[in-house]
């Protein structure tokens, strides 16, 4: 019994393996789908798909079991996994546990009454269903909401659910198969899963054939519009591997010498834009004070985001907007990691804003922060008020993190050294807004 309910997580494994596989494979198949996030507009061949694939791996779990361990030691243990997990979620997430507790106690009662009572093969038989309907009932249904709400990017997710409900409705074979002591001839064990890559291959073919993009159903692009408030140049900026024909009348290369420092990352597609009558950002410097450094970051009229790049690492940022308060934003940083090879990570102390402020500071919210890989520090603040935003930046004060110019890395300053504010070493300490649509 414990061998049969160990071995149950054989399935459940390879179903999900299965599912991202496949999702690898229409990703190299169809790049355009990479973008999509999972979330596709004719996902159902692809839902279907995966199915066979799941229906696959738990039937032929109990195919190489069933002779070792009996029919009867799989079902209990399939049942196991399923009333574990309703007394998890009974725990985690009560509202759910109906949907695998139900499940495991009809299929429990069925298959009791099937066994002590007395009665015709088919009276027992039906009381046996009892299991797999009720699962019919409703796992199918969550693996439903579950590749809705997920997209096949986490099809590994639905895969699991098909699973389960693979492992209660699998004893009905037992209808349809041989005693367990007789030996099964070759070639019916490999018409099964023949049978079951070639469906999947057929539903996948289906998908990729039903699933276009067109005016109805386009595919999703990336195009960003960046200016530079200092030169008062433009660019259309994609990010996109292969951009879309719509993405394509606006960038033609990969040029980003003229980008502003921050957005020539990685392979871009770029093109020439025209500049509009937007008022750029401006960061003053209010005072230096041993390793910590206070800027007054306008961020412009209109606008309800703004970016802060530094070109050094920093420990701690706290931010205010007059009447709004003011509020520690999380750090997380990564620090001379081409000098010392590790990364070196800290989040700063939260102190909430006024709660009339409306403004998402602090590590609750989402939209307000700092990220790791990019610069020393890049600080984003998103749905700020229309007010100036006063920013205290505590430099990371650490001989080995060496400041950056345009032109490159300078000398490593003492720990004590103050940074001159020269026109371009200002240049580094600019806010990049984003204007309302």
């Amino acid at each position: 019994m414990i061998a049969a309910t160990v071995s149950a997580v054989v399935p459940l494994v390879v179903s999900a393996a299965l599912a991202r596989g496949l999702w690898e494979l229409l990703v190299s198949w169809r790049p355009a789908y990479d973008a999509m996030g999972g979330l596709l507009h004719r996902p159902r061949p692809y839902q279907a798909a995966i199915a066979v694939l799941c229906a696959l791996a738990v039937l032929g779990w109990y195919l190489v079991l069933r002779r070792r361990l009996g029919p009867a030691a799989l079902a209990v243990g399939a049942l196991i996994w399923l009333a574990g997990l309703g007394v998890l979620c009974a725990q985690v997430a009560p509202g759910a546990s109906f949907l695998f507790a139900l499940p495991a106690l009809m299929g429990a009662l069925g298959w009791l009454a099937a066994v002590l009572l007395r009665a015709p093969a088919w009276a027992r038989t039906v009381v046996a269903m009892l299991g797999p309907v009720t699962a019919a009932m409703l796992l199918p249904s969550l693996a439903g909401d579950v590749f809705d709400g997920m997209g096949l990017a986490l099809g590994g997710v639905g895969a699991l659910v098909l699973a389960l409900f693979g492992l209660v409705v699998v004893p009905i074979a037992e209808l349809f198969l041989p005693d367990p002591a007789v030996r099964p001839k070759r070639g019916a064990v490999l018409a099964t899963p023949l049978t079951a890559l070639l469906l999947a291959a057929g539903l996948v073919a289906a998908g990729l054939v039903g699933d276009g993009f067109d005016a109805d159903r386009p595919r999703r692009t990336h195009l960003a519009y960046v200016m530079d408030a200092d030169t008062r140049t433009a660019h259309w900026v994609s990010a996109d591997a292969d951009p879309a024909p719509w993405t394509r009348r606006y960038v033609s290369g990969h040029d980003t010498s003229a980008l502003p420092p921050g957005y020539a990352r990685g392979t871009l597609w770029t093109g020439r834009a025209p500049a509009i009558a937007a008022e750029g950002p401006r960061a003053d410097v209010l005072a230096y004070r041993g390793d910590t450094l206070k800027l007054r970051v306008t961020a412009g009229k209109g606008t309800r985001s703004v970016t802060l790049r530094l070109d050094q690492p920093i420990t701690h940022a706290t931010a205010s907007a007059g009447r709004f308060g003011t509020a520690s934003v999380p750090v997380v940083r990564r620090c001379c990691a081409a000098d010392s090879g590790t990364d070196r990570r800290q989040r700063a102390a939260h102190r909430p804003s006024p709660a009339s402020s409306g403004w998402p500071a602090g590590p609750s919210s989402p939209g307000t922060g700092t990220r790791a890989g990019t610069w020393p520090t890049e600080i984003r603040f998103r749905g700020i008020p229309e007010d100036l935003l006063g920013l205290r930046e505590a430099l990371c004060g650490q001989e080995e993190c060496s400041p950056r110019t345009r032109d490159g890395p300078r000398t490593k300053p003492r720990r004590s050294s103050p940074l001159r504010c020269s026109p371009r070493t200002r240049g580094w300490f600019r806010a990049l807004t984003h204007p309302k649509a």
